[in-house]
């Protein structure tokens, strides 16, 4: 039996998206329309979506073609960061949700993720308000999404019932992906590779890989995230067991549903 792999992209905005589409564009004809990809609808406090009108026509084509959106969060930017780069600015955020972060939370965003641990240390509450403002977006701008993903895993909801109610239907946590409709949850924590952080951000993120490398053999699924960084140097052909003992995987077909006529 073929390993089954799911091989996203994360950090996509108005500002990449043009680099990402000649990615994908090089990709092999079998794993673009699989690929997915991980949108940040107001990265660092942009306009909303649906004022980014190539942006969404261009998101709408990817869904069109067989990508899972998935929402990346909201700024992928701490609100506390927000503000100040804004205030120094003299700028009034486009979203200014606050809410109270925890200690646990403070330290991930100053010391380990540069602040984009957007939902880390944040009440529940918290985070379905930020969540809800992306889903507010997308659905403005008339995107489709599947899922969501935390800007860099940490804060993951755990108000499965809330995010459900605002159509998300798959959740990717640090080590796992969850189908919310289904209950199902497989574990696949993720390889994923060094972009600019702190250094116990590049640690975390070695012992990860090193966790997951040391597993992988033994998994039905083994997980690829990219990050914008990654992408000039990565190819599909690197990874172990191409092209006859691996395949690609939609999110949806991992739990059985078919959205290829394959």
């Amino acid at each position: 039996m073929k390993k089954k792999i799911l091989l996203s992209i994360h950090d996509i905005h108005n500002g990449n998206y043009q680099a990402i589409e000649s990615f994908l564009q090089n990709l092999p004809e079998e794993v673009r329309p699989v690929t997915a990809l991980a949108i940040v609808p107001r990265y660092h406090d942009t306009k909303p979506l649906p004022e980014q009108k190539e942006f969404c026509t261009w998101l709408k084509e990817q869904a069109g073609q067989g990508s899972e959106l998935f929402i990346h969060g909201l700024h992928h930017l701490s609100w506390e960061q927000l503000s100040k780069r804004l205030k120094a600015k003299d700028i009034k955020p486009a979203c200014g949700i606050r809410n109270h972060r925890n200690a646990r939370g403070k330290f991930i965003n100053k010391f380990v993720t540069e602040n984009e641990a957007e939902l880390c240390g944040l009440e529940e509450p918290g985070k379905m308000a930020i969540i809800k403002r992306a889903v507010s977006d997308f659905n403005d701008a008339g995107v489709p999404f599947k899922g969501f993903i935390a800007p860099t895993w940490y804060g993951t909801p755990l108000q499965h019932s809330a995010l459900r109610k605002q159509g998300i239907s798959i959740l990717e946590s640090r080590f796992s992906v969850s189908h919310l409709l289904r209950h199902k949850t497989v574990f696949a924590p993720p390889v994923s590779f060094p972009t600019p952080g702190s250094p116990l951000f590049h640690a975390a993120r070695a012992v990860n890989n090193l966790y997951t490398l040391s597993v992988q053999n033994i998994l039905p699924v083994s997980r690829i995230a990219l990050h914008p960084a990654d992408l000039s140097s990565f190819s599909v052909k690197h990874i172990p067991g191409y092209p006859d003992a691996i395949c690609f995987k939609t999110y949806s077909e991992i739990f059985g549903i078919e959205t290829r006529g394959n």
